[in-house]
């Protein structure tokens, strides 16, 4: 009896098999996924494609010859081939891989190709996506293009979630490999966070809520009125009310003054007086002004006179001076 694991490991190899050959078979078609269940009439085998027209073929020709090989090199036991259509194909990693490897090998820059199917998936709902394209991109060295947007997860059990798809381009320069990863959009992110809103939350918690609220606006309120009391208290107080050095010492020692009418009345005579007395002394300070002002004046005069007669003096010298030459040199010529 053969062993659990030589039992598994078949199983698996001739799975694998049967993919290889449905994707060389079905290359054009959007060949997505391969189901194979043994049921006691037989072996149904279930395939996902994007376009199961082509598929099945005329009049189901080509199903028919998929049976026929299925059942004469692989060994399958009335095998039933059933086709099913993929709903959305934007969110099959593998039928996009083989769109992008057409689109490469039909001559269409590797750039243009891969951003416009990422955006394209994006647009379908998807979470994340990443391409990778290796290969002799550009050049005779052999690189990698790695295009990626939204979230892609790396490790981990959400690694499940992940549509997985690899195709291959045959170009002149060589072969070009394709890797396709897609979040689909109903991957459940534990870090996402959801508002529900207060319709969507329990009668108790909502009335909670509401109280904590209204609790919150009350404080506001109360601070408000506190800084309104705060500024009045720090504004100046009217001049009626300010009094003299005495009686705010009074005050401070907490006696209560009565002030009559005719003291105010005494108070004000004496304001008035002081008033006056500041009028004559501010004249009388005028008054000097001006008599210092004529004194400075007079000086500045006097100053002048002198000046000028100092300049009288020296010009009749001059001329005094000018008739003794004039004399001296007649009296020499007469000689």
């Amino acid at each position: 009896m053969p062993s659990i694991k030589r039992v598994f490991c078949e199983k698996a190899i001739s799975q694998m098999q049967l993919r290889e050959f449905f994707k060389k078979q079905l290359e054009g078609v959007g060949f997505a996924q391969l189901d194979v269940q043994k049921t006691p009439l037989g072996t149904r085998v279930t395939i996902e494609a994007a376009r199961p027209g082509l598929v099945i073929g005329k009049k189901g020709s080509n199903v028919k010859r998929l049976t026929e090989v299925l059942a004469r090199n692989f060994k399958i036991e009335n095998p039933q081939i059933d086709v099913e259509e993929v709903k959305n194909p934007e969110l099959n990693a593998q039928i996009m891989a083989e769109r992008l490897a057409n689109a490469l090998e039909r001559g269409q820059h590797y750039r243009r190709a891969g951003y416009g199917l990422l955006r394209r998936i994006i647009r379908s709902g998807a979470q994340g996506v990443e391409i990778i394209i290796s290969g002799k991109i550009t050049s005779q060295r052999a690189r990698y293009q790695k295009m990626r947007q939204g979230i892609i997860i790396k490790c981990g059990e959400p690694v499940r979630d992940i549509s997985y798809g690899v195709a291959h381009a045959k170009l002149k320069a060589g072969i070009l490999g394709i890797r396709v990863k897609i979040l689909p959009p109903d991957y459940y992110n534990p870090k996402d966070v959801e508002y529900i809103g207060r319709d969507g939350l329990d009668p108790d918690r909502r009335e909670k809520l509401r109280e904590a609220q209204r609790e919150a606006e009350r404080e506001m309120l109360f601070e408000i009125e506190e800084e309104e009391e705060e500024e009045l208290e720090t504004i100046e107080v009217s001049p009626e009310e300010v009094l003299s050095d005495k009686i705010e010492g009074d005050i401070a020692d907490g006696e209560d003054l009565l002030i009559d009418d005719e003291e105010l009345e005494e108070d004000a005579a004496d304001s008035g007086d002081e008033d006056e007395d500041e009028d004559l002394d501010a004249e009388e300070i005028l008054k000097e002004d001006e008599q210092s002002e004529d004194d400075d004046d007079d000086s500045v005069d006097e100053e002048d006179d002198e000046e000028k007669s100092s300049k009288d003096k020296k010009k009749k010298d001059k001329k005094k001076r000018g008739k003794k030459k004039k004399s001296k040199d007649k009296d020499e010529e007469s000689d």
